[in-house]
């Protein structure tokens, strides 16, 4: 089961990473469907397998799985190299700094072993997705920064809960003396609620977005008609003023001829 759980945090993790990615990085390059998979599988293998079978070479994983990240983002995405790898390492500097802050706190309430981890990578997954909702809010001109302040404090929120939550069933499974098998499923199903809410949120938010530019381009729509109403009124007084004025030189030219200079004083 935990190598169950494990492996779907690798996924959910790997989502992620795909979210900040399309955060920062809005080019994509021109690639089919079937290579894009193909890369994210290479990197999911890579830090599922190798980087686990390197161990607890902390220094090392963390420049290996820069370097894999940095390099999966570069295939995917038209960026320069500097760009890439100064937001690949701050995005894993950030990543690392939440795993180690909540694993002291758990140790610090003195936490079982046996959960110790996955406990701690399960909240640390939940806090990364309120990370990347702040993320898409303050820094990025995405579709989060068209939702109202109101919305977008209930989608931090949320994950910042789940965290609580996933403390909770844990700990009162650790209290009863329980397995934590259930323990487990419930994170994880909590942890794909999340992600189904953040995607939701993210929907809702680029609709949100498509209508403002909908409403935007209708006023625009109808100033330009109105421009063009006004403009074909001005066009046909014009006209008229045209005729008028070419009918008076036809009758001067009518006078001129026939050298009637009392009748074209009067004119």
């Amino acid at each position: 089961m935990e190598y169950i759980v494990t492996f779907l945090q690798y996924i959910i993790y790997f989502w992620i990473i795909g979210e900040f990615f399309n955060s920062f990085f809005d080019e994509k390059r021109e690639l089919s469907m079937v290579f894009r998979i193909c890369i994210w599988c290479i990197l999911f293998f890579l830090n599922f397998y190798f980087l686990n079978w390197i161990g607890a070479k902390y220094l090392l994983n963390f420049i290996l799985q820069t370097a894999f990240m940095g390099c999966a983002c570069y295939a995917l995405y038209h960026a320069s190299v500097l760009k890439i790898a100064l937001l690949t390492f701050l995005w894993n500097i950030v990543a690392a700094l939440i795993e180690v802050i909540v694993y002291i706190i758990l140790q610090g309430m003195h936490y079982p072993q046996e959960v110790f981890y996955l406990t701690g990578s399960i909240i640390s997954k939940m806090l990364l997705i309120a990370l990347l909702t702040y993320i898409s809010r303050i820094f990025v001109k995405g579709s989060f920064s068209k939702l109202p302040v109101k919305y977008w404090s209930f989608m931090m929120s949320i994950p910042l809960i789940s965290s609580l939550i996933i403390y909770l069933i844990f700990e009162a499974d650790n209290k009863n003396g329980n397995t934590h098998v259930n323990s487990m499923f419930a994170a994880v199903l909590l942890l794909l609620v999340n992600i189904c809410i953040f995607h939701i949120y993210q929907q809702m938010s680029r609709y949100i977005e498509l209508e403002r530019a909908h409403i935007i381009y209708e006023q625009q729509i109808q100033n330009t008609l109105k421009q063009i109403q006004g403009n074909e009124h001005s066009l046909k007084t014009l006209k008229r003023e045209y005729h008028d004025f070419k009918n008076k030189i036809i009758y001067i030219q009518n006078l001129a001829q026939k050298n009637d200079c009392w009748s074209y004083v009067k004119i």
